[in-house]
Formats: structure tokens, C-alpha cells, sequence
């Protein structure tokens, strides 16, 4: 595109030394204007453009829009924007379980939503914008399209909201080392392997921000569409969303006050987490083959470490280059079974969906072959291939959960350059050159289609090109897989738990996220620390990052940090890619010990993460939360990455910087105790900073004034440590009359059967009042421990 074009399209031209670009004007030169009304909440618009402006330059452009309104509930809005002609309004603009006349009339919404300056209907020919307002706070905008351009054409959908404040946080994952977003910057949601680059897409699209606003009162905005988005953000502040090839979208619109309420509202419609079993919070150990696996499994067990799953590529698991083998001997896989059983122990397979191109693959369960083709998981005949391949697999070996990796899906198949325009056009790639594979929107420098399938290949039974439907390849995959394997496993009373590597809106009421492609750098650590608080902000808490990273090799420094880290996540792993060494504690001796003391911190804790994550499941409280839902209005806890609550009792400081040996720690205005010496933390009342001591065997971590945290001796395995009497850390606060105070609760199940998570099972802790100093603190969970030492 030329200036001369990009200026007469009424657009503005932004050139230097290294690229030139094309982008709207704020306020844009491109309007839609009210045409005619049905009623308040439907509203048809016509396009107008600035006389200055050659419309025809704009491709395919959709003059005719529709938006819908429809109060979801008092504090939850959902509005649609869709071409007026297009079948897309009687789909996308159906809000799922429509609320009643009856209902909605009995509403009382805390939300104003206005279109254009009018202060109800607005004026026919006047310019169009979508606003939505708190009623409390002075009526303050939430949503505002007012500035930027809302645009729909064949091919990108794009709209721009105005922020209330610039604290924003979620949109996707991203390689930043920062929860809340910088400010002009740009990214793609796209499934995809990053495999440890600096690159834009990760494979976790969740197109979900949660905005909190100056005086700590927070909202959520949810984008319920399954294309590709390119999210650009701004100083002023605004957020640009450019959403490839749809004619619709459907904006959820989540009115908190508090940043908690805003996660419950946001899963209660797209629903909620679902728990996993107690023992899938064990620490798993995942490898490339079988080599030195039957070894590294009664080693562990002999040095008391412990250790709750091998996640293994079994000869039932298919597998590709770059990640898995071919399956290895079967009197070996025999032998690692057998021993996993004897010990107590679970076992996970891991799952990819790749079957080989020679083959039919719902006609043919082989998957030994070499040369592998990507499964449409769309087709109607992939539910029935995948229930045949686990039968087989469960009634020969029976498993106790699936770890669904590659399912981006992966197509390493061919190379492609680095840089989308590193060659003129045409240019030599595998896939055609079209507007599918190169839209005609800036989505970034990397190819879309970079370690995936083109977005021009057909899916047979949906009529659909793969654009469309390539961020649901992950949650499809899950849904089939987890249904196929509730038939395989009905009536054995067995727990199972799921992990996918690609997730979507609503992929943690299947199970977790495994977390793959981190190479063994401090950057990376820092980035899965980020990556583990969105995903408990889109619903999905079973977040893991494979300990020390997927590749590269680890200094002792930071592969400990690593594992202290992930002691203190939903989801403990060790994953490693092909031909990396291996980091589990016992293969890699040096971090034998302090591996294992962090481990037995994780087990100790056991049963008060399986509390809290039941209470996520059941009313939509976070799990994980960054420091500001607990302390909203709390300035300094907007900006902080670096420590998070696990439930409402615990703070952690993790150290995620080389050659440290104080964590340094913010302590909100309230009073906390040292996990490990029971010590009341000391703060400065107007600093509230603190260096505390944390070396590699004892996190910063603190217990919160007022709360009771469950705690057992911790054992080889979950079942074994639950065989241990409960204690409890009593932390109290300062009550009534010199009293103090603390409460808490505990959720028991029995580890087997298949029950949703229910209130009905916790054993609630009445507020706990005492005369006795506040100094008192419980039984320590490590008593007289000396940390071992490095050989």
C-alpha cells in the first residue's frame, strides 16, 4: 500500500527507517450512523464516510450493521455487532440461555448502555458509538467506541474502546514479564507454539481483559468470538481489536465492582473451573522416551521425594517429530506400569493429535508410522477414532489422565521465513498466497500460519476454512477426548484429569493448561509467573509451566527458583523436548535436595489448594490472584507482578532474578506472619516494602492475619500424606475486647468418585477467639528441619 492510497482510504501514514505503516485517524474518518430502530436495544446502522474519503479503496466493506442489547443479568450486558444482510446476527446475536421477558423485567442493572451522545434513544443520522456505564461512580464509561474506528469488511471486524485507567491486564498470553499491560503495544490472540522464541502467539487465547479503574472498582469485557484477534493498546488509553474475517462479534461486558466479582460473573457465564482430583496437585514428572525411566521412578521413591505421576508417550500415544519417539519396548513399558502400580503411584498419557498421512485415521487406530498428518478434530468420525484408540489403550494399560500436547495443532512440516514480508509478493511459502493466509491487516511480523496448518485448509463436515476455526482446535480436541474417555473409564470410580497445551473461552470446565515451549531462562521464568495469573483470571487455575523449562540448560540458580515457584502453582511438571537432559530431582543430583524440600512444601499444602480450587469450581473464586484483589484499592498492588495470594490466607514472594537472596516484598496495610519462623512481619507504616530472606529452600511466603490454613506432614504421595492427621497454622487478628481472632475451612472428598465440587463437603473452622497472645502462632509443618546441603 502507498501513502497516496492509505491517505485517500482516510487514513493516516506513519513511516521511518525500519517500516511504514497505514492506521486509522482517532476519531476515525469512517462512521456509522443510525438508519432506524425497532426498540432501545436494536438498532440498524448505515455507513458514512468523510467526503475526502475513496470508500471503494476499503475491501468489501459492509455498509449495513445491526447491534443487539440483551441484560444478561444486573451486572452483566452483552451486546452484538453484526452485519445486517448476514445469517451471523441470528447466531452470534443469540445470547446463550436467552433470559426470560419475565425475568429481564424483573432486572435491576447497575449498567447504563447508550449509543451515540443522546441520553436515551439516539438521533437518527447522528454518528454512532457504543458506551456502557457504571450507575454508580458518577456514571462512569466503562466501554467507549467513540474515538476509534468501527469498521466491518470481508476482511477484519475492527472496533476501539476507550479505558477508564490504564490498568489493564489479561488478553491472551504474550511474552511479557508484566501482568498489567504496557501501554502501546501490540499482539496476536493465536494458538500457537512459541517454542520458546520471543514470538506474538502463544497457544492460550482467552480474548477476556479485566480493566481495574482509579478508585479500585473493577470490570471485565469478554469478546465472544473463535477468530483470530490482533489487540493493539495505546497511552491514551484505548485498546484496538482487529478481528480477521468475521462479520459479527458479541461483547460481554462484566460489571465486578470488585475484581473478584468480575471473575465470578465472567465464569458463571462461560462456566466454571473444573476441579481436579487432589491428586493431580502431586508433582508429575513427564519424559521424552522410556530410557532410564523405570531408574529415575524407584529413585525418586528411595531418596523421599515426592512423586505422584510419570507422564509418559506410551506406544498408544501418537507421536511426531521434534516431540515424541517411536514407543518403546513393550516389556519395558510393562516393567515401568507395573511399577507405578506396586508404588502407589498414577499415570498420565500424553496425547497429540497427529496420525500418519498413508493412513485413514477413523478407519485405522495405527499410529506407528513415521510420517504424520494433523487429525481434523471437527469431523463427525473423530470421536469415534478416539474412543476405539482408548479403549485399547485402557483396557490394556488403565491410565489416569490425558496431557493433550501439540494440539495448536503443529505442522513443523515445512519452514517458512522468519518475517511474513521478508520476500515480495508472491511469496514462497507452502501455503497459497490469498487474503486467508495474508489478510490484508497488519497481524505482525510472523506469519500466521508459522508452526501450524495454512488458514486456507478446508474442514470437510463444517464447511469452514481452517481460519475460522484454528483457536477452538484445542478446546475441540479436549472436549472429544474427555467425553471419549468418561465412556471409556464409567462405572471404574476413577478421578481423571485433563491438561491442554491450547485453550480457549471455557477450557477449564475440562481441565488445566500445560504449560510448554519455556526455554531455561530468567525471562521465561518471569514470563510463566505472568502466564499462571491469567489463566486464573480466564478460568482456567490448573496452570502449570514445565519446571526449569522445556529446553536449554538450567543453572542451579535458576532451575531452584523454578521449582519454588512451581510449588506454589496449580500444576507441578517436569516436561522436557527431545534430546534436552532430563531435570527431574533425582537425574539431576545437584538439585536433589532442594527439589525435594520444596516439593514436601507443595505437599504439605495440599489440602488447602484443594480447598480453594473447589472454591473456584463452585462460586468462581479465584484460586491465584494478583495482590490487588485482595487490596483493590490499593495503588501499589495495581502495578505488582512478582507476588500473588494462593486463596485469600496465603501471600507469595517468589525471588525470579539471578544471584538474589531477599525477596523483595510488598505488604499491604494488614498484618502477616512468616510461614516458616511464624514471625509477625515488622513493616514500616508508610513504606510498606521489605527485604526478606529467602533462600532456595524456604519461598517468601506468608500466612495473612485471621485465617486458618489445613496443613498435614507431607509423604511420598497424595495418599499417603492424606493418611496424616490434619494440623492447622492459626494466624490471628486483633478482635473485640482483646481477643483475637482467625477462620478458615477445609474441603474433604474421597479422591475417587466423580461428584461435582459441592459447599456440602467442607468442614468449616468457626471463627477461632482466644485471650492468648498474638505472638502465638501453630504447630510448624517443619520442625527442627536442617535443609540439605548441595553434594
Amino acid at each position: 500500500i502507498t501513502q497516496e492510497v492509505c491517505e485517500a482510504a482516510g487514513c493516516c501514514w506513519v513511516e521511518n527507517s525500519t517500516i511504514q505503516s497505514c492506521y486509522h485517524k482517532f476519531p476515525a474518518a469512517l462512521k456509522y450512523h443510525l438508519d432506524h430502530a425497532t426498540q432501545s436495544k436494536n438498532l440498524w446502522l448505515n455507513l458514512r464516510t468523510e467526503g475526502y474519503v475513496n470508500s471503494s479503496l476499503l475491501r468489501g466493506i459492509v455498509k449495513n450493521l445491526v447491534v443487539k442489547t440483551q441484560m444478561m443479568s444486573n451486572y452483566h450486558v452483552q451486546v452484538c455487532i453484526a452485519d445486517a444482510s448476514a445469517k451471523s446476527q441470528r447466531t452470534t446475536c443469540k445470547p446463550p440461555g436467552e433470559v426470560s421477558a419475565n425475568k429481564s423485567a424483573s432486572l435491576s442493572p447497575e449498567y447504563y448502555v447508550k449509543f451515540g451522545d443522546s441520553t436515551d434513544m439516539p438521533e437518527y443520522d447522528e454518528p454512532f458509538y457504543l458506551k456502557i456505564q457504571r450507575k454508580s461512580s458518577n456514571n462512569r464509561t466503562l466501554f467507549n467506541t467513540k474515538l476509534g474506528a468501527l469498521l466491518v469488511t470481508e476482511d477484519v471486524l475492527e472496533l476501539t474502546t476507550i479505558l477508564p485507567s490504564r490498568n489493564l491486564y489479561g488478553l491472551g498470553l504474550t511474552s511479557s514479564t508484566s501482568l498489567r499491560h504496557t501501554m502501546s503495544s501490540k499482539w496476536t490472540l493465536l494458538n500457537r507454539i512459541s517454542f520458546g522464541d520471543d514470538g506474538n502467539g502463544w497457544p492460550g487465547v482467552h480474548p477476556f481483559y479485566l480493566c481495574v479503574e482509579n478508585d479500585g472498582k473493577a470490570h471485565g469485557v469478554l469478546l465472544d468470538t473463535k477468530s483470530i484477534i490482533h489487540v493493539e493498546t495505546t497511552r491514551y488509553p484505548t485498546v484496538t481489536f482487529r478481528i480477521l474475517n468475521t462479520s459479527s462479534v458479541s461483547i460481554h461486558v462484566f460489571l465486578g465492582p470488585t475484581p473478584a466479582d468480575v471473575i465470578k460473573q465472567m465464569t458463571a457465564f462461560v462456566g466454571r473451573p473444573k476441579l481436579p482430583p487432589i491428586w493431580a496437585l502431586g508433582f508429575h514428572v513427564c519424559r521424552y522416551d522410556l530410557k532410564n525411566a523405570y531408574e529415575v521412578i524407584s529413585g525418586l521413591r528411595e531418596k523421599g521425594v515426592p512423586h505422584e505421576s510419570d507422564c509418559i508417550s506410551s506406544k498408544f500415544t501418537s507421536e511426531i517429530p521434534y516431540v515424541l519417539p517411536v514407543s518403546d519396548d513393550e516389556k519395558q513399558w510393562k516393567n515401568l506400569t507395573a511399577l507405578l502400580k506396586q508404588q502407589g503411584q498414577k499415570l498420565l498419557l500424553v496425547h497429540t493429535p497427529h496420525v500418519p498421512m498413508n493412513e485413514t485415521y477413523n478407519d485405522k487406530p495405527s499410529m506407528a508410522d513415521l510420517t504424520y498428518g494433523v487429525v481434523d478434530v471437527f469431523s463427525k468420525h473423530y470421536p469415534s477414532w478416539v474412543n476405539e484408540n482408548y479403549k485399547e489403550a485402557y483396557d490394556e494399560t488403565p491410565f489416569d489422565g490425558i496431557l493433550l500436547d501439540q494440539n495448536t495443532p503443529v505442522d513443523m512440516s515445512r519452514p517458512e521465513p522468519i518475517n511474513q514480508y521478508k520476500d515480495p509478493p508472491p511469496y514462497k511459502t507452502r501455503c497459497s498466497n490469498n487474503s486467508v493466509n495474508f489478510p490484508f491487516v497488519d497481524f505482525g511480523p510472523e506469519l500466521l500460519f508459522k508452526n501450524t496448518v495454512c488458514m486456507d485448509v478446508p474442514h470437510r463436515d463444517t464447511a469452514a476454512l481452517h481460519y475460522a476455526l484454528h483457536n477452538m482446535y484445542g478446546l475441540k480436541n479436549t472436549q472429544v477426548v474427555t467425553k471419549s474417555v468418561a465412556n471409556v473409564t464409567k462405572n471404574k470410580s476413577r478421578q481423571m484429569f485433563f491438561a491442554s497445551m491450547s485453550t480457549h473461552t471455557g477450557s477449564g470446565t475440562y481441565g488445566g493448561h500445560f504449560g510448554s515451549g519455556y526455554k531455561a531462562t530468567w525471562t521465561m521464568l518471569q514470563t510463566s509467573l505472568v502466564h499462571m495469573l491469567e489463566m486464573s483470571l480466564y478460568g482456567v487455575p490448573m496452570y502449570g509451566s514445565a519446571v526449569c523449562g522445556s529446553e536449554g540448560d538450567p543453572s542451579y540458580d535458576l532451575c531452584s527458583r523454578w521449582y519454588q515457584l512451581s510449588a506454589l502453582s496449580s500444576f507441578m511438571f517436569t516436561s522436557r523436548r527431545a534430546g534436552e537432559a532430563p531435570v527431574d530431582p533425582y537425574s539431576l543430583t545437584y538439585m536433589r535436595d532442594v527439589a525435594r524440600h520444596n516439593i514436601q512444601i507443595r505437599y504439605t499444602l495440599l489440602d488447602y489448594m484443594h480447598t480453594q480450587l473447589m472454591l473456584f469450581s463452585a462460586d468462581g473464586e479465584p484460586f491465584l490472584r494478583p495482590v490487588f484483589f485482595e487490596y483493590p484499592t490499593d495503588r501499589t498492588a495495581w502495578k505488582i507482578t512478582r507476588q500473588f495470594f494462593l486463596g485469600s490466607a496465603l501471600m507469595a514472594a517468589p525471588v525470579m532474578t539471578a544471584d538474589m537472596s531477599l525477596a523483595k516484598v510488598y505488604f499491604p496495610k494488614d498484618s502477616f506472619y512468616n510461614f516458616f519462623t511464624r514471625q509477625q512481619m515488622s513493616v514500616d507504616k508508610t513504606d510498606r516494602w521489605l527485604g526478606v530472606l529467602a533462600s532456595e529452600y524456604e519461598p517468601a511466603l506468608f500466612i495473612r492475619a485471621g485465617h486458618i490454613v489445613p496443613v498435614r506432614r507431607p509423604n511420598v504421595t497424595v495418599a499417603l500424606t492424606q493418611k496424616n492427621p490434619f494440623s492447622l497454622m492459626v494466624a490471628t487478628k486483633k478482635a473485640d475486647k482483646g481477643k483475637s481472632l482467625a477462620q478458615g475451612l477445609v474441603y474433604i472428598d474421597d479422591g475417587v468418585s466423580m461428584k461435582q465440587a459441592s459447599r456440602q463437603n467442607i468442614v468449616r473452622k468457626e471463627p477461632y477467639t482466644t485471650k492468648i497472645p498474638r505472638r502465638h502462632m501453630p504447630w510448624n509443618p517443619f520442625p527442627a528441619a536442617v535443609p540439605h546441603q548441595m553434594p
